[in-house]
Order: structure tokens, then sequence, then C-alpha cells
């Protein structure tokens, strides 16, 4: 009996395998035969979709130039296509600086030029880009505390005397910065600026620097300084941080569309007490403004000195001469006398021209 039973669960078990393989074999068939169907309907439609999907996209395209118009960029470039109307009396030789360019920027007229497109160092000058850069990016009201980047500030260098921990107004720092050429205050301004413009606060000093070192230089080529790069803040000497006389006359006309900057360089002493409470005295260090000094002259109001042993002595000057507006870059005079010298030199002889 149990002989029986064990022959008919074997057949049973045939059967069910039999079946099995009928339905797969079904399966497969019907799954090569969509396939097939499918092939063949898109192989002769391929043309006519391709077709059909590149109209929609040349009807899409069309619709987004005619919809979306690009603000062109404004156009900040400093031309010096001026006439050439050099100054009769006053020659190469008359003049202790090596780089000398000189405008009257109300007639158009090139006064004076000494290998005006020569490499030169622009010592603490680079400072009118750094307040620029700070000015256009940031108010003016805006609170910086001062940091760490004070100590990276060169031996030797002319401070505004911050203190670490010092909280100052933009404002005040620029005085700081272009008054007694402060390099402390180039790295404030520096690191400050860079943090806000980033969102982040915790961003170390020298990624600071270098985040607004890299504006420094892309606004440098904006205004068109195209023989010029820049590496610090504060101009302390660097053999790849140099300009030309004629790229600083181009910042020189830039800067004087900011009335604050014309107004600080303009001003001879500056006395502030902090937001934290400290104390500071700024005197300007251009001598031609101080009129308890040999060498103050009217007319002149503003801009900004520099110095280091590889940059000479450097004197950038605005003045108002007899309704003219007149520009003047002294690059590597030889002592801080000479470069007052020779800016006197050609006051007087576009005075007497």
């Amino acid at each position: 009996m149990s002989t029986t039973v064990k022959k008919k669960n074997s057949k049973s078990k045939k059967s069910h395998l039999r079946v099995d393989r009928i339905f797969f074999c079904i399966f497969l068939l019907a799954i090569i035969l969509a396939l097939t169907i499918y092939l063949l309907s898109y192989r002769n439609n391929t043309s006519i979709n391709i077709d059909v999907y590149e109209n929609f996209q040349n009807i899409r395209a069309t619709m987004l130039c005619e919809t979306i118009e690009e603000t062109p960029k404004e156009d900040n470039t400093i031309s010096l296509d001026y006439q050439e109307n050099l100054l009769n009396d006053v020659t190469a030789d008359d003049i202790s600086a090596q780089f000398v360019y000189v405008l009257d920027k109300t007639n158009n007229q090139i006064l004076f030029d000494k290998d005006s497109t020569k490499m030169c160092y622009p010592a603490s000058t680079t400072k009118i880009l750094t307040s620029i850069v700070a000015i256009e990016n940031i108010s003016l009201d805006a609170v910086f505390t001062v940091g760490n980047e004070i100590n990276f500030v060169e031996s030797g260098s002319s401070l505004a005397y911050l203190v670490q921990g010092e909280q100052i107004t933009l404002k005040d720092l620029l005085y700081g910065l272009m008054l007694p050429s402060g390099n402390d205050a180039g790295y404030t301004i520096a690191v400050n600026v860079a943090r806000i413009l980033t969102g982040n606060s915790v961003l170390t000093e020298s990624e600071a620097v270098d985040y607004f070192v890299n504006l420094m230089n892309e606004k440098a080529q904006e205004i068109g300084m195209l023989n010029s790069h820049f590496e610090v803040p504060d101009g302390y000497h660097n053999k790849n941080h140099y300009v030309t006389a004629q790229d600083m006359m181009r910042l020189l006309i830039y800067a004087e569309n900011f009335d604050i900057l014309k107004q600080i360089t303009s001003t001879q002493s500056y006395d502030i007490t902090s937001i934290s409470g400290e104390e500071h005295s700024w005197i300007n260090t251009n001598k031609l403004l101080d009129q308890d000094s040999s060498y103050f002259y009217e007319g002149v109001d503003g801009f900004k000195t520099g110095f280091h042993d590889d940059a000479g002595n450097c004197l950038i000057v605005t003045a108002n001469i007899d309704n003219r507006e007149v520009y003047m870059v002294i690059m590597k005079s030889e002592t801080d006398d000479t470069r007052y010298q020779d800016a006197t030199l050609l006051l007087d002889s576009i005075y007497n021209y």
C-alpha cells in the first residue's frame, strides 16, 4: 500500500514541472514579442520624434533669447587717452623720482611723463585700493573688531596703534589707514571685510586676507590697471606686489569718485574715541597739507604717501591750480624731502604754465 502512494506522488511532481515549463516558455515568448513590437515601432517613428524634439528645443531657445536679456556689465576702465602738452621748464633730470605721471584732468592734458609705464613698487599708496574695495562693499557705519590679524604687520611698519579686541567703525578705520598710514588698519579692514562678504565669521586671518587681496586684484583689472598686481592690503614690500605710475594714475582717477576718500585724504588731523573706548589721534603723513610744514602747498587737497626701501619715497597728489584739477603720481623719489621737492617743482611749473 505504501508503494502505491509513492508512485502517485512521483507522477504528480512530474506533471507540475511540465506545467511550469510551459508557462515559463509562454511568458518568455510574450516578452520577446513585446520587445519586437516596441523596437519596430521605435524604428519607424525615430526620425519624426527627433524632428519634433529639435523643433521644440529651437522654439524654446528662441523664447528664452527673447525674454531673458543679460544686463551689460558696467565698464569702469579708466582711459588715459589725453593730449600730450608737456611742461616746458621741467625735464626728467630735474626730478629725483624715477617714475612720474602728471595730468591736467580739467583740460585732458598730460603735463609730465617719466617712465610711467615701467614697473615700480607702490608701498603704502596701495591703501588707496584697499580703501576702495572696503567702501564699495561695506557700509561705513559697519563695526569691525580688531583681531589677531594685526600680528601680520611687518616690523618697522607705520601704525594706527589699534588694540586687539577694539571695536571701531569702518569710517574711522579708513582715517587710521590713510592718515598715519596704519598697516594694522589695513589688515583689520581686509579680514573683517572678507568675513562679512563670505558670511564666514570663523574664516582664518590668512584665508580672509587672501580673499580680500583677490578682490583688490579684481578691482585693479576692472579699472584697467593691467600692469599691476597686489599681494597685501598694506603695501609692505613684496616682489610680486607692483604697479606702474600710469596704473596708479588710473587708481587715483577712480578714487576721486568717492567723496569719503577725498574728505579723508584732505584732512590734516583726526581724533576719535572708538566704540570700545580707545582714543586715537592721527596726523596726515602728507606734508603738502601741513600748514606748519615748509612743504605746505596751497591748493593741494589730497592724496597719499608711501615709503619702503625698495619702493623709495612715493607721493600721490591731487590739487586745484587755477581752477584746474591736477593729478600727480611720484614714485621712487630718493628721500622724504626730494619727493616734496619734486612735487613742488612740478606744481610751481603748472602754476606758471
